[in-house]
């Protein structure tokens, strides 16, 4: 008999107390046949009153709600699956009993018991780590899992977490690559159809892709597509790991689809897409409907899924800041939601208990800078230059074109939706700033510690903020990325690569934004392409001073064993 479980368990940090973890459970579970299906109208309550849900059994801690996600805003999700989430309080362990368990982390343990309503459900059991009560807190951060490569990657996380248990595990975007919805043969048959062009260039119907209306069977065919991919990446390939590792995470542009925000027009076509998109982020990565957003305190805006403060415990904070889902070619965040940004951050700065916060956002602030880059690309929309033009670095348009690889769904080049997205692209340039003043407020006013921790970019590095005149480092950046996914073209990588440190002016004085790499036996590498992700350990000492590693884990060439980096910030 199928088992009724479609995908799950998928484990989240719905929220945190002065000494317990509260923790979501999210089951997906294939609508009864018995005639019992419910709609996006319906109630919670309703639907409880008519199919009886799994019933879950934990070790320890106490079920504080279970409820059934729904949302008037989705069509057909009804008839796909019902999602049913289950919040657990879970006091965490004093040190006092650490004598008693000999253990720095605390196992619980959980499974469904079957129902009428589920009789074929899989009892299997189950197993999370949660840490010991403001004493030590060990975390994962990595971004970017489109499954293109060393997807052993997934093995030895998941070998670490079986010798030194993970806490938490902090995703910073792309957990799941939506990109094939442009190729649903209704969205390309009705709305992307394109000519080609000199050089190869294909060009889009302009008329076509701004016109074209959404139809309720191209509704159907992307919630199809969204709710299936969830299934294969969340539901089977990674089941083991979000079934054992309590997740947070920030979604970026492939978790919508490729270059999202990044494009000069946002059609009705376009629209539909992220309406959809954000509803199967919200479930199956934030655990909640639309409608949750205004009870949720981790969001601040109905329009943005912007989440603060979402942990504060262990003496530091980490705080993700949404940049995706209001990002223009213009903007990576409406500036009233960039002031409430502050006011959040300002308020942490404030907290005695918090000696340190992780900024996390999806691009790193602090990379190297990108414009000459960005002027080979524009230079292949300028028809005045001659296609044989001898161009910077002894590139012709053809070879540049080669270079920068395929063309992006939308008939631009893949490249400049990529290079857009940066901070240091000449339409953000005022809004890092921005950002940049308010974070080294808080260094320097409030003396945190604080670093950034970023992705995006299928590389790894570090660098950092320093005083131009001292030369003290104010604010560190850990880029890690990508768990999966295939880095840029070695080309564009080594032209990334020569740049050097940028001089930034914030409220009239100067600062130096420089990258570093990565080091391993004395050797600096600048830009590490391998698959990897980053290891954090927090400790509080006896004298409540908080000590912290950070490492780069990575993948040697063959996949097969780990190598371990530092991190270079000066």
């Amino acid at each position: 008999m199928t088992n009724e479980i479609l995908c799950g368990l998928l484990l989240r940090l719905n929220d945190v107390t002065e000494d317990s973890w509260i923790v979501s459970i999210l089951l997906v579970l294939l609508p009864p046949t018995s005639g019992m299906l419910f709609h996006a109208s319906s109630s919670s309550n309703n639907l409880n009153k008519t199919v009886e849900l799994p019933q879950l059994n934990i070790s320890k801690g106490k079920i504080i709600k279970v409820e059934v996600l729904t949302t008037n805003q989705m069509l057909n999700v009804s008839n796909l699956g019902i999602f049913v989430r289950y919040l657990v309080e879970i006091p965490l362990m004093n040190i006092r009993d650490i004598a008693i368990s000999n253990s720095s982390f605390e196992k619980v343990e959980y499974y469904f018991t079957k129902t009428i309503s589920f009789s074929s459900l899989s009892v299997e059991k189950y197993s999370f780590h949660l840490p010991i009560n403001q004493q030590n807190l060990h975390f994962l951060f990595g971004s970017c899992n489109s499954y293109e490569r060393n997807v052993t990657i997934w093995d030895h996380i998941n070998n670490i977490h079986q010798q030194q248990p993970y806490h938490l595990a902090v995703l910073g975007g792309d957990q799941i690559y939506n990109d094939g919805v442009f190729n649903i043969p209704s969205i390309k048959e009705n709305w992307l159809q394109f000519k080609t062009e000199r050089l190869g260039y294909k060009k889009i119907n302009k008329e076509i892709y701004l016109k074209t209306q959404p139809t309720d069977e191209i509704r159907k065919d992307i919630e199809n597509f969204y709710f299936n991919n969830y299934l294969n990446i969340f539901g089977h390939k990674m089941k083991r790991f979000y079934s054992s590792i309590i997740c947070i995470s920030l979604a970026d542009d492939h978790d919508y689809y490729d270059g999202k925000g990044s494009y000069d027009d946002c059609p009705p076509m376009m629209q539909c897409i992220d309406k959809i998109a954000t509803q199967f982020i919200l479930l199956f990565q934030y655990h909640m409907s639309f409608d949750d957003l205004f009870e949720n305190k981790q969001f601040f805006n109905r329009n943005a899924l912007n989440i603060c403060n979402v942990f504060y415990s262990f003496g530091i904070s980490i705080m993700m800041i949404d940049t995706r889902s209001e990002r223009t070619i213009n903007q990576f965040v409406s500036k009233g939601n960039q002031e409430l940004i502050r006011k959040k951050l300002m308020e942490v700065a404030k907290m005695k208990q918090v000696q340190k916060i992780y900024f996390v956002t999806g691009v790193p602030i602090i990379f190297p800078a990108i414009t000459k880059l960005r002027k080979l690309v524009d230079v292949l929309f300028n028809t005045s230059i001659d296609s044989n033009s001898i161009l910077p670095w002894n590139f012709t348009k053809e070879s540049l074109r080669y270079l920068l690889n395929l063309d992006s769904p939308m008939g631009t080049l893949e490249a400049r939706d990529d290079l857009i997205d940066h901070w240091s692209d000449k339409n953000h340039l005022k809004e890092r700033d921005l950002f940049l003043e308010m974070l080294l407020e808080v260094v320097l006013k409030h003396k945190k510690q604080l670093t950034l921790l970023g992705g995006d970019v299928h590389t790894a590095t570090s660098g950092s903020i320093k005083d131009k005149k001292t030369k003290n480092v104010l604010i560190s950046q850990i880029v890690s990325s990508a768990f999966t996914s295939t880095p840029p073209p070695k080309r564009i990588q080594d032209i990334v690569s020569r740049t050097g440190s940028e001089d930034i002016t914030i409220q009239g004085k100067k600062y130096e934004s420089i990258t570093f790499g990565v080091k391993r036996n004395g050797k600096i590498e600048k830009l590490l392409e391998r698959g990897n992700w980053t290891d954090i350990n927090c400790q509080i000492s006896q004298n409540d001073v908080l000590e912290v590693k950070e490492v780069l884990y990575t993948l040697t060439e063959d996949g097969k064993e780990l190598e371990i980096f530092d991190f270079v910030f000066q």
